[in-house]
């Protein structure tokens, strides 16, 4: 796959992730937009090719925000900055040259149309915030998966309440039992 056509199936992915959630009539934003594209390259195996670091909200990866405004520099979603009380986020919607832009993209949207439907469907009622606390369980268990390395549930709590104080120990709880659940952790002991 050139670097070329990694960048339209890069676009056609984010313009139909903002048209399957404003269908759904669902907030998204920036964080949504990475956690999604993020879960989709490390738990469906989605070739994408960002390289995703943990960082302030997660797992992070620059070039999601270079695609997403290319995607608006194109005509294909529109991003408004929303403030309230306590901050600002991020809503982006499709727009009028998102055809043509899945267009270009859409052998690769065909092929991963079932990943891209089950992320939206897995997680497009979770919060921001419960994004970023998702994807960094998953990627705290991908970190010990690569040093081939298991532990208890309650230790990969303990290390995600490491990078994400901010969460309690509960929240942290809830969330990885739901994902060990859904079998989307790989590195817990049972």
């Amino acid at each position: 796959m050139s670097a070329e056509n990694n960048k339209w199936e890069r676009l056609a992915l984010i313009v139909t992730i903002t048209e399957l959630m404003a269908a759904r009539q669902k907030d998204f934003g920036r964080t949504a937009a990475m956690k999604f594209i993020y879960l989709l390259q490390t738990l469906k195996n989605v070739p994408l090719g960002y390289n995703f670091s943990l960082y302030s909200y997660g797992p992070f990866a620059s070039p999601v925000l270079d695609d997403l405004s290319y995607a608006e520099t194109l005509g294909a979603v529109t991003e408004k900055v929303l403030y309230f009380s306590g901050g600002y986020g991020y809503d982006i919607k499709p727009s009028e040259a998102a055809h043509e832009l899945k267009t270009k993209g859409n052998h690769f949207l065909q092929q991963y149309q079932s990943s891209i439907n089950w992320v939206i469907d897995q997680f497009a009622d979770y919060s921001a915030s419960a994004l970023e606390l998702i994807s960094t369980i998953v990627y705290a268990d991908q970190e010990m998966k690569t040093k081939q390395t298991s532990m208890p549930l309650l230790a990969l709590v303990q290390l995600v309440r490491e990078i994400k104080p901010h969460f309690t120990n509960a929240q942290i709880e809830r969330h990885t039992k739901e994902l060990l659940r859904k079998g989307l952790l790989s590195s817990v002991l049972v």
